[in-house]
């Protein structure tokens, strides 16, 4: 069951790698809405979020 919509747009994370799966145990648990995998439509809101 796939629940994420569909999106057309480039999808930024605050890194320089490129990845093909994302392991969301691996992320900081202070963070705005918890542990997980943050992205944004925006590279310069990617850049803040890391």
């Amino acid at each position: 069951m796939n629940i994420l919509p569909q999106i057309s747009d480039t999808l930024y994370h605050g890194t320089i790698d490129f990845f093909s799966s994302v392991d969301v145990t691996k992320g900081k648990s202070n963070k705005d809405f918890g542990k997980g995998f943050y992205m944004a439509l925006e590279k310069s809101q990617a850049i803040g979020m890391a």
